[in-house]
């Protein structure tokens, strides 16, 4: 990646902290790109659900609920149950939001959202069939964006089970996105695409 300066010709990224600091180069974060017209722009890494847990997941509700934690405004940590999670494609999750409530208030375009699954089917022990080996569990991290009309609104709707949709009779609720960064087990290791149940 290059990046145009005033008459400085290219420059590479690494580069850049050294020209702007009058120092040597050092090691920065290659997915940053800056425009000097524009200003700074920051690509956000993009993560996929490994296909052998979209039904699991789409098919949490009432068992194994997905979990969702957003921080509010005093720090604190908000643990919200879903029970309209659902794999949207391979790199979204999404959810019905009713509205209202802390949860809701904190959540706009962009907030960072955890969404946490744990399936005992799925873990390495009591019979689990060792898919996630470390207790059954799946973390699930990205960024919302909100639909209140539209295709995805449409789809998350249709998609979610039927007590979810009983429960917003007046479809007054809209659809959160998840566009996942980071997909990790229990010990913080990356879920693999072609995660499997362990023969």
């Amino acid at each position: 990646m290059m990046v145009d300066g005033p008459s400085l010709g290219k420059i590479k990224p690494p580069d850049i902290a050294g020209w702007l600091c009058g120092r040597h180069r050092f090691s920065m974060v290659p997915a940053v790109q800056i425009d000097f017209i524009s200003g700074i722009h920051q690509e956000a890494n993009v993560a996929t659900i490994p296909a052998a847990l979209h039904e699991y997941i789409n098919t949490a509700f009432p068992t194994n609920v997905c979990l969702t934690g957003v921080v509010l405004e005093d720090g604190f940590a908000q643990i919200s149950p879903r029970g309209s999670m659902q794999v949207f494609d391979g790199q979204t999750l999404a959810y019905w939001a009713r509205g209202g409530g802390k949860s809701a208030e904190a959540i706009s375009d962009g907030t960072k959202i955890t969404v946490y699954y744990r399936n005992p089917e799925l873990g390495g022990r009591g019979g689990g069939n060792g898919m996630l080996p470390a207790g059954g569990i799946a973390r699930f991290y990205g960024a919302a964006e909100i639909h209140k009309e539209g295709d995805a609104y449409e789809q998350v709707w249709n998609n979610m089970v039927q007590q979810e949709r009983d429960n917003d009779a007046d479809k007054g609720g809209y659809a959160v996105l998840i566009r996942l960064e980071k997909v990790l087990d229990l010990r913080g290791q990356d879920l693999p695409a072609e995660l499997a149940p362990k023969s």
